[in-house]
């Protein structure tokens, strides 16, 4: 599970980000709340999901399912009946009982507990493998991982290769470990403040970049989420990301004008 983010919810929530508006995990929040939804297209790229459905589909959910137990979809009176027929099948306590009840667990007891906790859960992990194979859900790929792809690519092609691992070095510290889906301008916001602030040079002169710096490095963010969205496939022929988000280019009200090179 994963904490619940501030976010300025809406009527709409983009795919990318709706599982944190329940503070679920990515992968629970497809298996269980995604089917039944509607998705809109808000732009070219991006998709949302309505917040009202959302809301109806974890109130399914709490009904069907409350601290572990089923609902009142048979009514309460087939919970106390239950308990009644449990407390009337329960043995009374003597003192020899309550002694062996009061005693711990054997070490063959605890072993087998242990067998059976290990055998649950590689059941779980063998049927999340076999889902990913068949293309049930996305392997959860960081931005690290993806930006590595990147720049193996780029070496030898491209000639700015050296300037693109600066920017990606620059980047990794604030969204390296983040998964290819948290990346958007929300999070990509903690990065942009640190740039812009002023520093002072080794010979006490004030510095700041200029915007212009700043969108090179958002640039290649896009790039590489682009990449993730329509060209780089995990095994199961799923792309990285379903949908790449659309990454804000700041405007530099100050930067130089065009101007032709030659009058004639």
């Amino acid at each position: 599970m994963t904490s619940r983010r501030h976010f300025p919810w809406g009527r709409w929530i983009r795919v990318s980000v709706a599982h944190h508006y329940l503070a679920v995990d990515r992968r629970w929040f497809d298996r269980h709340i995604k089917p039944g939804l509607t998705v809109i297209k808000i732009s070219k790229q991006a998709r949302a999901f309505i917040r009202t459905e959302i809301d109806e589909a974890a109130a399914r959910l709490e009904n069907i399912n409350r601290d572990g137990r089923p609902s009142s979809e048979k009514g309460e009176s087939a919970w106390a009946e239950r308990e009644r027929v449990a407390s009337r099948q329960m043995p009374v306590a003597t003192k020899s009982s309550t002694s062996r009840s009061a005693a711990k667990p054997s070490t063959p007891d605890l072993a087998q507990s242990a067998k059976i906790r290990r055998e649950a859960w590689l059941a779980v992990r063998i049927e999340r493998i076999e889902q990913e194979r068949q293309g049930g859900t996305r392997p959860r790929v960081t931005f690290r991982e993806a930006a590595a792809r990147y720049l193996k690519d780029c070496i030898g092609k491209v000639d700015t290769a050296d300037l693109i691992a600066f920017h990606i070095e620059l980047l990794d510290p604030w969204i390296g470990s983040l998964s290819v889906d948290e990346v958007y301008d929300e999070t990509l916001q903690p990065f942009k403040d640190d740039r812009l602030k002023p520093t002072v040079t080794k010979t006490g002169k004030p510095k700041q970049i200029s915007l212009t710096t700043l969108n090179r490095s958002l640039e290649i963010v896009r790039r590489i989420l682009n990449l993730c969205a329509r060209s780089y496939r995990h095994p199961n022929r799923m792309t990285y990301l379903e949908t790449a988000p659309l990454i804000t280019i700041e405007t530099n009200k100050r930067a130089r004008k065009q101007y032709p090179l030659s009058w004639d």
